[in-house]
Protein backbone atom coordinates (compact mmCIF):
# COMPACT_ATOMS: atom_id res chain seq x y z
CA UNK A 1 0.00 0.00 0.00
CA UNK A 2 1.80 3.31 -0.90
CA UNK A 3 1.28 6.37 0.66
CA UNK A 4 -1.50 7.86 -1.49
CA UNK A 5 -3.48 4.59 -0.38
CA UNK A 6 -3.87 5.71 3.28
CA UNK A 7 -7.58 7.25 3.14
CA UNK A 8 -7.46 10.61 5.38
CA UNK A 9 -8.12 11.05 9.08
CA UNK A 10 -12.03 12.12 8.02
CA UNK A 11 -12.41 8.75 6.72
CA UNK A 12 -11.48 6.66 9.86
CA UNK A 13 -14.31 4.73 11.20
CA UNK A 14 -13.57 4.20 14.85
CA UNK A 15 -16.33 2.97 16.84
CA UNK A 16 -15.96 6.73 18.92
CA UNK A 17 -17.49 8.72 15.97
CA UNK A 18 -20.44 7.24 15.69
CA UNK A 19 -21.78 7.75 19.18
CA UNK A 20 -19.63 10.64 19.42
CA UNK A 21 -22.04 12.24 16.82
CA UNK A 22 -25.19 10.80 18.58
CA UNK A 23 -24.26 12.20 22.01
CA UNK A 24 -23.37 15.60 20.26
CA UNK A 25 -26.87 15.15 19.01
CA UNK A 26 -28.18 14.47 22.48
CA UNK A 27 -26.80 17.70 24.09
CA UNK A 28 -27.99 19.85 21.45
CA UNK A 29 -31.59 18.34 20.98
CA UNK A 30 -32.11 18.19 24.61
CA UNK A 31 -31.19 21.84 25.24
CA UNK A 32 -33.76 22.66 22.29
CA UNK A 33 -36.40 20.62 23.81
CA UNK A 34 -35.57 21.66 27.34
CA UNK A 35 -36.28 25.29 26.16
CA UNK A 36 -39.20 24.27 24.13
CA UNK A 37 -40.86 23.13 27.11
CA UNK A 38 -39.89 25.83 29.76
CA UNK A 39 -40.85 28.20 26.98
CA UNK A 40 -44.21 26.59 26.67
CA UNK A 41 -45.80 26.63 30.19
CA UNK A 42 -43.92 29.76 30.71
CA UNK A 43 -46.41 31.47 27.99
CA UNK A 44 -49.40 29.47 29.24
CA UNK A 45 -51.49 31.13 31.56
CA UNK A 46 -53.19 28.85 34.46
CA UNK A 47 -55.53 29.22 37.25
CA UNK A 48 -53.94 28.19 40.64
CA UNK A 49 -50.75 27.50 38.94
CA UNK A 50 -49.16 26.12 41.71
CA UNK A 51 -51.70 23.57 42.69
CA UNK A 52 -51.42 21.93 39.06
CA UNK A 53 -49.66 18.31 38.39
CA UNK A 54 -48.22 16.36 35.69
CA UNK A 55 -48.85 13.10 34.75
CA UNK A 56 -47.65 11.59 31.63
CA UNK A 57 -49.57 8.53 30.92
CA UNK A 58 -47.42 7.48 27.76
CA UNK A 59 -45.01 6.09 30.86
CA UNK A 60 -47.11 3.64 32.35
CA UNK A 61 -46.55 5.19 35.71
CA UNK A 62 -48.71 6.79 38.71
CA UNK A 63 -45.59 9.35 39.14
CA UNK A 64 -46.99 13.29 39.17
CA UNK A 65 -44.99 16.14 39.63
CA UNK A 66 -46.38 19.77 40.36
CA UNK A 67 -45.93 22.02 37.50
CA UNK A 68 -43.46 24.36 39.67
CA UNK A 69 -41.05 21.60 40.30
CA UNK A 70 -41.44 20.55 36.58
CA UNK A 71 -40.40 24.06 35.52
CA UNK A 72 -37.38 24.24 38.49
CA UNK A 73 -36.39 20.62 36.70
CA UNK A 74 -36.35 22.48 33.18
CA UNK A 75 -34.24 25.21 34.93
CA UNK A 76 -31.07 23.22 36.72
CA UNK A 77 -29.95 20.90 33.74
CA UNK A 78 -26.33 20.51 35.59
CA UNK A 79 -27.22 16.53 36.24
CA UNK A 80 -28.12 16.12 32.27
CA UNK A 81 -24.89 17.95 31.22
CA UNK A 82 -23.10 15.81 34.01
CA UNK A 83 -24.95 12.74 32.18
CA UNK A 84 -23.44 13.67 28.79
CA UNK A 85 -19.85 14.40 30.30
CA UNK A 86 -19.40 11.17 32.05
CA UNK A 87 -20.76 9.45 28.68
CA UNK A 88 -17.93 11.22 26.32
CA UNK A 89 -14.99 10.71 29.08
CA UNK A 90 -15.99 7.02 28.42
CA UNK A 91 -16.14 7.10 24.91
CA UNK A 92 -12.66 8.93 25.34
CA UNK A 93 -11.52 6.21 27.44
CA UNK A 94 -12.90 3.39 25.00
CA UNK A 95 -11.05 5.02 22.05
CA UNK A 96 -7.42 5.44 24.08
CA UNK A 97 -7.81 1.64 24.43
CA UNK A 98 -8.53 1.23 20.76
CA UNK A 99 -5.43 3.19 19.42
CA UNK A 100 -3.49 1.08 22.51
CA UNK A 101 -4.72 -1.62 20.43
CA UNK A 102 -3.78 -0.61 17.13
CA UNK A 103 -0.18 0.39 18.20
CA UNK A 104 0.49 -3.13 19.54
CA UNK A 105 -0.83 -5.11 16.60
CA UNK A 106 0.41 -2.67 13.87
CA UNK A 107 -3.36 -3.64 12.51
CA UNK A 108 -3.46 0.00 10.78
CA UNK A 109 -6.16 -1.22 8.43
CA UNK A 110 -8.40 -1.46 11.25
CA UNK A 111 -8.91 2.79 10.97
CA UNK A 112 -10.80 1.83 8.09
CA UNK A 113 -12.78 -1.15 9.04
CA UNK A 114 -15.35 -1.89 11.87
CA UNK A 115 -13.41 -4.33 14.55
CA UNK A 116 -14.29 -7.48 14.70
CA UNK A 117 -16.25 -9.18 17.71
CA UNK A 118 -13.11 -11.13 19.14
CA UNK A 119 -11.28 -7.74 18.65
CA UNK A 120 -13.92 -5.79 20.14
CA UNK A 121 -13.08 -8.29 23.41
CA UNK A 122 -9.75 -7.57 23.56
CA UNK A 123 -9.89 -3.72 22.93
CA UNK A 124 -12.57 -4.20 26.09
CA UNK A 125 -9.88 -5.81 27.99
CA UNK A 126 -7.08 -3.30 27.51
CA UNK A 127 -5.77 -1.40 30.64
CA UNK A 128 -4.96 2.22 30.55
CA UNK A 129 -3.00 2.51 33.98
CA UNK A 130 -2.71 6.42 35.48
CA UNK A 131 -4.99 9.45 34.74
CA UNK A 132 -5.41 10.58 31.30
CA UNK A 133 -2.32 12.34 31.62
CA UNK A 134 -0.38 9.29 31.73
CA UNK A 135 -1.98 6.80 29.23
CA UNK A 136 -2.68 10.01 27.16
CA UNK A 137 0.52 11.46 27.36
CA UNK A 138 2.36 7.51 26.44
CA UNK A 139 -0.47 6.92 23.40
CA UNK A 140 0.77 10.42 22.13
CA UNK A 141 4.65 10.00 22.41
CA UNK A 142 4.41 6.65 20.87
CA UNK A 143 2.29 8.92 17.58
CA UNK A 144 5.00 11.52 17.54
CA UNK A 145 2.19 13.86 18.90
CA UNK A 146 2.36 16.84 21.42
CA UNK A 147 -0.20 18.30 23.68
CA UNK A 148 -1.24 21.02 21.13
CA UNK A 149 -5.49 19.89 22.08
CA UNK A 150 -8.17 22.80 22.91
CA UNK A 151 -6.78 23.99 26.64
CA UNK A 152 -3.97 21.61 26.48
CA UNK A 153 -3.30 19.26 28.89
CA UNK A 154 -3.98 21.31 32.13
CA UNK A 155 -7.59 21.34 30.45
CA UNK A 156 -8.06 18.13 30.15
CA UNK A 157 -7.12 17.00 33.30
CA UNK A 158 -9.33 19.80 34.66
CA UNK A 159 -12.17 17.78 32.72
CA UNK A 160 -10.62 14.38 34.00
CA UNK A 161 -11.06 15.41 37.64
CA UNK A 162 -14.88 16.92 37.17
CA UNK A 163 -16.16 13.98 35.68
CA UNK A 164 -14.56 11.50 38.73
CA UNK A 165 -16.57 14.30 40.97
CA UNK A 166 -19.55 13.48 39.17
CA UNK A 167 -19.65 10.10 38.73
CA UNK A 168 -18.82 9.66 42.19
CA UNK A 169 -21.40 11.88 43.58
CA UNK A 170 -19.86 15.03 44.78
CA UNK A 171 -21.82 18.09 44.73
CA UNK A 172 -19.36 20.59 46.16
CA UNK A 173 -15.50 20.91 45.96
CA UNK A 174 -13.67 19.34 48.15
CA UNK A 175 -10.14 20.77 49.37
CA UNK A 176 -8.53 17.25 48.14
CA UNK A 177 -10.09 17.38 44.71
CA UNK A 178 -8.53 20.85 44.40
CA UNK A 179 -5.19 19.26 45.74
CA UNK A 180 -5.61 16.44 43.19
CA UNK A 181 -5.82 19.04 40.85
CA UNK A 182 -2.47 21.46 41.28
CA UNK A 183 -0.23 17.80 41.69
CA UNK A 184 -1.51 16.45 37.82
CA UNK A 185 -0.70 20.05 36.84
CA UNK A 186 -4.45 21.76 36.93
CA UNK A 187 -7.02 23.69 39.00
CA UNK A 188 -10.20 24.03 38.99
CA UNK A 189 -12.44 27.29 39.24
CA UNK A 190 -13.91 26.97 42.64
CA UNK A 191 -13.06 26.55 45.86
CA UNK A 192 -13.30 24.21 48.99
CA UNK A 193 -17.16 23.77 49.86
CA UNK A 194 -18.33 25.38 46.44
CA UNK A 195 -21.29 23.58 45.02
CA UNK A 196 -19.97 22.26 41.29
CA UNK A 197 -22.36 22.09 38.44
CA UNK A 198 -22.33 22.21 34.59
CA UNK A 199 -23.83 24.64 32.18
CA UNK A 200 -24.89 24.27 28.28
CA UNK A 201 -21.42 26.08 27.41
CA UNK A 202 -19.17 24.12 30.29
CA UNK A 203 -20.50 20.80 29.11
CA UNK A 204 -19.61 21.91 25.54
CA UNK A 205 -16.31 22.88 26.60
CA UNK A 206 -15.71 19.57 27.84
CA UNK A 207 -16.42 17.78 25.23
CA UNK A 208 -14.48 19.97 22.68
CA UNK A 209 -11.34 19.24 25.19
CA UNK A 210 -12.02 15.60 24.54
CA UNK A 211 -12.99 15.71 21.42
CA UNK A 212 -9.54 17.82 20.14
CA UNK A 213 -7.78 14.97 22.27
CA UNK A 214 -9.24 12.20 20.26
CA UNK A 215 -8.95 13.48 17.03
CA UNK A 216 -5.10 14.78 18.23
CA UNK A 217 -4.60 10.69 18.30
CA UNK A 218 -6.33 10.06 15.04
CA UNK A 219 -4.35 12.04 13.06
CA UNK A 220 -0.76 10.73 14.95
CA UNK A 221 -2.77 7.11 13.78
CA UNK A 222 -2.76 8.21 9.59
CA UNK A 223 0.30 9.68 9.93
CA UNK A 224 1.78 6.35 11.38
CA UNK A 225 -0.16 4.28 8.77
CA UNK A 226 1.25 6.26 6.30
CA UNK A 227 4.71 5.66 7.48
CA UNK A 228 4.28 2.34 7.61
CA UNK A 229 3.02 1.86 4.31
CA UNK A 230 6.30 3.48 3.05
CA UNK A 231 8.47 1.01 5.15
CA UNK A 232 6.98 -1.93 3.46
Amino acid sequence: MSDHDVPPIDLIVAPIWPQWQRLSRLLFSGQTAFNSELARWEATELDAEHGVRLRDRTMQSKYRVTLDEHLATLRDRSQFFEIILIKAYSLMDAHGRYVRYILDSKDFALLYRAPTDGEVQIIFDIHLTGGVEAWGGKLLAELGRDWRIIDGKAGLIQTSILRNAFAHGYVRATQGMLDTAVERGASLPFTAGDPIALTFEQCRLHLSRIKSFCRRLDGGLVNLAKANSRGQ
